[in-house]
Formats: C-alpha cells, sequence, structure tokens
C-alpha cells in the first residue's frame, strides 16, 4: 500500500465503538505479516473516509493518502498500534511493524482525556518454544565478554561507571537476545571477539556488538587520541594537541572499556 502524495483533506476525529471493532477484527483474521499490515491500515483509513462515502480502493485516480493528514486519540492510535504488533508476534515481527506504523503508516494523533482506552483483546501469539541456538564460537564470546567484564571490575573497580556501563549493557542485551520475540528459532553466531551475530527465523538478522571507548588525553584543551601502543594523533583535523604528558582516559595496559548494543 503506497502511503504519500496527495491530500485528502483534514480528518481530526474519533474512531466509533464499530469502527474499532471492525479494526479488530481485521487484525485478529490476519494471515501473515504483510496482510496484517495491509488489511489493518486499509480498515483504520476507510473508517476515517467514512464521512466522504469512500474507502481507500475508492480514492481517484492519483490520490494517496498522507498520514499527517489525519489524527486520532491518543489513546485510539496505542491501543491499534499494540493490537497490530501483538498479532505480528505470531510471527516474530512484532519490532519491524511497529517501527514501520510509527513511522510512515499511522495518523497522527491528540490528546483527548474524554476517549476512554479501547479495549481490543487478543490471544498471546507468540511461539509456544523459542529455540535458541548457540555455535560453539558463539558460546566462547559469551565467556569472553564476562572475562572482559571481570577485568574490568578488577583494574577499575565495581563502583566505577566503566565497569558499571559496561556490565548493564552486556547483561540487558544479552537477556534480551534470548527473551525478544523474533519468531520461534533463532540461531547466534560468532561476529568479532566480543560481539555476536543473531539469524532469526522471522529473516531478521542483528548483531550484538561491543563498542570499545576511545582513549584519549583527559587534560582539558588537549583534543589528543592515544593508541594502544601509546601513539598520539589529533581527534580531527585542527584539532588542538597540546605539547605535553598526555593523561589517557584508561591506562595504556589496561582492558578497553566500553558498551554493547544492537544493530540491524
Amino acid at each position: 500500500m503506497t502511503i504519500e502524495a496527495n491530500p485528502t483533506g483534514q480528518v481530526r476525529r474519533a474512531l466509533t465503538a464499530d469502527e474499532m471493532h471492525r479494526i479488530h477484527t481485521t487484525i485478529r483474521d490476519a494471515t501473515d505479516t504483510r496482510n496484517l499490515l495491509d488489511a489493518a491500515v486499509d480498515a483504520l483509513y476507510t473508517a476515517l473516509l467514512a464521512d466522504t462515502g469512500r474507502t481507500v480502493d475508492q480514492l481517484p485516480e492519483g490520490d494517496r493518502l498522507r498520514p499527517c493528514d489525519y489524527a486520532i486519540p491518543t489513546s485510539q492510535w496505542q491501543a491499534i498500534l499494540g493490537a497490530i504488533t501483538n498479532r505480528a508476534q505470531a510471527w516474530g515481527t512484532a519490532a519491524e511493524v511497529g517501527l514501520e506504523l510509527a513511522l510512515g503508516l499511522m495518523p497522527a494523533h491528540y490528546n483527548d482525556p474524554q476517549v476512554p482506552v479501547p479495549d481490543l483483546p487478543l490471544p498471546d501469539y507468540r511461539p509456544a518454544e523459542h529455540t535458541v541456538v548457540l555455535s560453539r564460537e558463539a558460546v566462547d564470546v559469551i565467556n569472553d565478554c564476562e572475562a572482559h567484564l571481570g577485568r574490568l571490575r578488577t583494574v577499575y573497580g565495581p563502583a566505577s561507571t566503566l565497569y558499571q556501563d559496561a556490565l548493564h549493557s552486556w547483561h540487558r542485551d544479552l537477556a534480551a537476545l534470548v527473551t525478544m520475540n523474533t519468531g520461534a528459532h533463532t540461531q547466534v553466531s560468532k561476529d568479532g571477539s566480543l560481539s555476536l551475530f543473531a539469524h532469526t527465523s522471522s529473516g531478521l538478522v542483528y548483531a550484538l556488538i561491543f563498542h570499545g571507548a576511545t582513549r584519549h588525553c583527559t587534560t582539558p584543551g588537549c583534543d589528543t587520541l592515544i593508541a594502544d601502543d601509546a601513539t598520539t594523533r589529533p581527534s580531527h583535523t585542527d584539532a588542538a594537541v597540546l605539547n605535553h604528558e598526555h593523561t589517557p582516559s584508561y591506562p595504556i595496559d589496561g582492558p578497553r572499556p566500553g558498551t554493547w548494543s544492537f544493530h540491524s
């Protein structure tokens, strides 16, 4: 479905109970991710076009919907988005569907305290089992990451920001790798000495990557980067490099601080 180009007019109103029911039914009866997006979005804008007596498919040739020309109460907007992403759990595509809806398909929304939060009950569509397969090399990476955290703790202290930031980012994202629903099967392999790569049955691929901190001089006014072999270079073109004994942000012979994050 293409949603862009010519506006069909400004529409700002709450959906009726019957309209919400039809949208809910459409979401419930979807057969796959693409059908879910197409049918739910079609039902939503057909409801908003009701005053014109037309449906999305009956727009004049060349006309396309612009989501910014429509607005519904925030409570209804959140309920519809939640119901669609919940339904997408069946195929492990909730994250992609939610992003596509929020960034390009859903209408605008506005706060209206008089419109209650709609009840759009749906079953739990997550697969009954989620199998996570770790390659031998991935297991080694996990062990290496835990060992790296241990070195950070020893050198910088358990209360240090360098250790705490690394610890929380690793355990948060490792837990998410196991628990987030991206289909019934996830294959995890090595993607670098401290990073993992995941390929899911929904087709989503992503990496859990360690971003090591860049060692720099902490002296005010000195924009110098310091390599592992103690050589130095300007942090950028025209950077101020002072002629002095540089103070590294972490020791030359110490473990490299950093944090983990997901990238798709």
